[in-house]
């Protein structure tokens, strides 16, 4: 047996290429080889022949390159090199095609390429008809996003290098340059501050990981001098403002933020609408978990107007299990206990089959526990049997506070022990996660033990406990804990 028989095709680039290909793509790139102008080699075309019949799998031992070899030259003696380089030639091809299948979807690029060839050509007229029709595709762009600017910005650069060639502009200034800086300068801003933005949203989160910001400082001053005329367009100022609330955490940057948002929610991307969303959303879990009540509702205002707006599903068009929890528990919350019973009917479906029933169960059990009906919460509780750790994690939480209002000395104690177990032994706990979650155990130990014990003033105790809970910001659930402070205090 040849040392070649062994060497098959299936893990080749070739292969791995060609597996993405849909059944029609297959065919169009079938006509694709046969195309003198494209290919003008015949064992290309027999190679395409013999192993684009294998589409999809391409599992079949007659992948082995020195069968393929022998079908392509029957007479000839097998080639590693030879074969090497018809695998390449023909891998070249299918990337040739792939990029001609991306321009027919992009209109702007193919647009720049044919400006460029027309130009080169001095075909004037045909260049200045084509720019203009350029032109009016990018205004008719619906979202005015760095891309808008991008391509406004190449077309202009493109139309001066035109201008290079047919005035003389070394003499005659035009306006082009300033406009073209201008466009520069905008589609900059909006992708920096959108970076600088993420960046400071992950290291918020993730505390043992830095990122270094590029021009934060310098864009401050920027926009305090020259580049104010920036913040008019709705884009800047957004991932402005988007920056500056999660640098600064000042509550003025909320507000302005959440305006912005609302007025120009219909021209802003899907992606930048998610983005400015989680902005604002986090600001408002932070100060919730600061013991700031009025951020319940800021958080259900912006919740309520994605869900109203359509922009609450993810990318595959279901709704997350842990956003949709979010939305129920943030809306009961806030006392819309209607809104929220309308939106669990009306959007369970949403979620993805297998977690929907969960959800749902624990959606149940949260509205019996606003509904004060506690063994009915429990009850639906038990029926809530997924494994994922976020729903663990809601479950236990939701089970303490219950056994709380209950007063149920042993099942609480037992709980809490558990609870404590749960997190210090899950691996995926982050240390801030693992710390809040210790903390409103403890303090709701600490409630509960002076709920039943035997002193009859409770009030130094209790104000001490308060006090406490109020000041520590590592901390989940502290709303709930300042209530049920406040009920002792009565």
């Amino acid at each position: 047996m040849s040392p070649h028989n062994s060497q098959k095709m299936q893990k080749s680039k070739l292969i791995t290429c060609l597996k993405s290909f849909s059944n029609d793509e297959i065919r169009d790139f079938k006509d694709f080889i046969s195309i003198p102008f494209f290919n003008k080699e015949k064992v290309l075309r027999d190679l395409a022949e013999y192993i684009l019949k294998y589409h999809p799998d391409y599992d079949s031992p007659g992948l082995d390159k020195e069968m393929v070899y022998s079908h392509l030259f029957p007479a000839k003696k097998y080639s590693d090199g030879a074969m090497r380089n018809i695998i390449s030639d023909f891998l070249s091809l299918a990337e040739e095609f792939l990029i001609i299948k991306n321009l027919k979807t992009s209109g702007f690029r193919k647009d720049i390429l044919l400006l460029e060839e027309l130009m080169h050509r001095n075909l004037q007229n045909h260049f200045l008809k084509q720019k203009e029709n350029t032109a009016r595709q990018i205004e008719q762009l619906s979202v005015k996003d760095e891309l808008y600017y991008e391509r406004k910005a190449e077309l202009g650069m493109l139309y001066n290098s035109f201008l290079k060639e047919t005035e003389d502009t070394y003499i005659k200034e035009n306006s082009l340059f300033q406009e073209i800086s201008d466009l520069v300068t905008a589609g900059f801003l909006i992708k920096i501050l959108y970076y600088n933005s993420y960046m400071l949203t992950r290291q918020s989160h993730i505390s043992n990981f830095s990122f270094t910001l590029n021009f934060s400082n310098e864009i401050d001053i920027f926009f305090e001098h020259e580049g104010k005329k920036f913040l008019r367009i709705p884009y800047i100022e957004a991932n402005y403002l988007s920056f500056k609330l999660i640098q600064t955490n000042a509550e003025k940057y909320f507000y302005l933020l959440k305006d912005i948002f609302k007025k120009n929610f219909d021209i802003l991307s899907s992606i930048e609408r998610k983005s400015i969303q989680s902005v604002l959303e986090n600001y408002c879990y932070t100060k919730v978990t600061e013991g700031k009540s009025e951020f319940v509702k800021e958080q259900f205002f912006l919740y309520r107007q994605s869900v109203e707006k359509g922009s609450h599903k993810g990318p595959v068009s279901y709704i997350s299990n842990i956003f949709f929890i979010s939305i129920v528990a943030t809306g009961f919350e806030a006392g819309e206990f209607e809104w929220v019973e309308t939106f669990i009917r009306g959007n369970i479906g949403e979620v993805k089959e297998d977690l929907r029933r969960d959800t749902l169960h624990f959606c149940n059990a949260l509205s019996c526990y606003w509904k004060k009906k506690t063994e009915e919460s429990l009850t639906e509780l038990a029926k809530v049997s997924t494994e994922e750790f976020a729903f663990k994690h809601n479950i236990r939480s939701l089970t303490l506070k219950i056994y709380y209002d209950l007063n149920e000395t042993e099942p609480f104690y037992s709980h809490i022990d558990t609870y404590k177990h749960f997190i210090l032994n899950n691996k995926i706990v982050h240390d801030k996660v693992r710390e809040q979650v210790n903390n409103f155990i403890n303090y709701s130990k600490r409630l509960f033990d002076l709920k039943n014990s035997a002193i009859t003033d409770k009030g130094f105790l209790l104000n001490k406990i308060k006090k406490e809970i109020s000041e520590d910001h590592a901390l989940i659930n502290k709303i709930w804990l300042m209530n049920k402070a406040g009920e002792l205090m009565n």
